[in-house]
């Protein structure tokens, strides 16, 4: 069954206030919204599960009817009242908000685990039974959101962020990410975060000095600043946050008494927003001096000298920042 009237059921649960419900045998549901939602929000703080304003599906065989196809402009709320909710490719371009009272998962045939299936802003998901799991058999939900992931699950929850970042917490709209058996959040090329906060300990990179004759490290310190994502954390305010370094992978200059090395990423510091080039003793990785560059080092540092002055130079680029090289002299 093809569905291709969500804006109009939008409009009619907005107007009437009634509960707009498909309901049958539906083996391969699709819903699109070119201009509008897929349903609409519940009020604002209220628990997505119990959305009045979702659109309401009744699978009349809830372990082999699909929700194949959803594509909306906007947003995306929809519940499945009669068991589990099983789905396709999910697009939006605002929040997306599905509750079962079963569990959720992804159709079986999704086998291919660097596959997007559902893309949007923030993601909501509550289910009465497992999320990622039809029974013990694992089939993830795997995802792209720009947002925050919040929801609950009765049972097991998997979570497979295919690309970028995967966020979870209070950050989101709807609160925390909770489950009542295993949790397990995968983000395959990005970084997992909670409450807008790396998983991971600091420090994020690291400067190393390691003795090859004897194979001992001779000292390590947190190399770059603390990203402006971590020292405005609002979970943060009122705590003095040592550097904790930057990830990313530059390279560096060895000189009889410094290591050089620029940052890999941009900050702002004192409402200056650019990156440092940095000198550290070498025997002791005491950072004895830095200068301002205006993006994160894209090159590995150089020296040269000219006329018996010695000068360094690094190439530079990011972001809004078209590359270039830049040279400093040194006293």
């Amino acid at each position: 069954m093809r569905n291709a009237f969500a804006d109009e059921l939008t409009r009619l649960g907005d107007e009437d206030h009634r509960v707009v419900m498909l309901s049958g045998d539906i083996g391969n549901l699709t819903l699109i919204a070119e201009h509008g939602n897929v349903g609409a929000p519940g009020a604002a703080g209220s628990n997505p599960a119990t959305n009045a304003n979702a659109l309401q599906i009744a699978f009349a065989d809830p372990g082999n009817d699909q929700l194949d196809q959803v594509s909306s402009a906007q947003g995306i709320y929809v519940k499945q009242t009669t068991g589990d909710l099983i789905l396709g490719n999910i697009s939006a371009g605002n929040a997306i908000q599905l509750a079962a009272t079963g569990s959720i998962y992804a159709e079986a045939d999704f086998t291919d685990r660097t596959a997007i299936h559902i893309l949007g802003t923030d993601l909501d998901l509550r289910a009465g039974g497992n999320i990622g799991f039809n029974g013990s058999t694992f089939q993830p939900l795997q995802v792209n959101i720009s947002g925050a992931v919040t929801g609950s699950a009765v049972g097991d929850l998997s979570i497979l962020a295919v690309t970028g970042d995967l966020i979870v917490g209070t950050s989101g709209t709807y609160g925390t990410l909770t489950a009542g058996g295993a949790l397990t959040l995968n983000a395959a090329r990005g970084g997992l975060t909670v409450n807008g906060l790396p998983i991971v300990k600091p420090p994020y990179g690291v400067l190393s000095a390691i003795n090859l004759d004897r194979g001992e490290l001779m000292w390590s310190v947190a190399h770059g600043d603390t990203p402006d994502s971590i020292r405005n954390n609002p979970a943060l305010k009122g705590l003095n946050i040592p550097k904790t370094g930057q990830t990313g992978a530059v390279g560096l200059l060895v000189t009889k008494t410094l290591v050089v090395m620029g940052d890999p990423q941009v900050t702002t510091y004192n409402g200056r927003r650019g990156a440092m080039l940095r000198a550290y003793d070498k025997m002791t990785g005491r950072e004895v001096g830095a200068v301002y560059i205006p993006a994160p080092q894209s090159g590995s540092p150089m020296t040269y000298s000219v006329d018996g002055r010695q000068y360094i130079i690094v190439a530079v680029s990011g972001g809004n920042y078209s590359g270039e090289y830049i040279a400093f002299r040194l006293p």
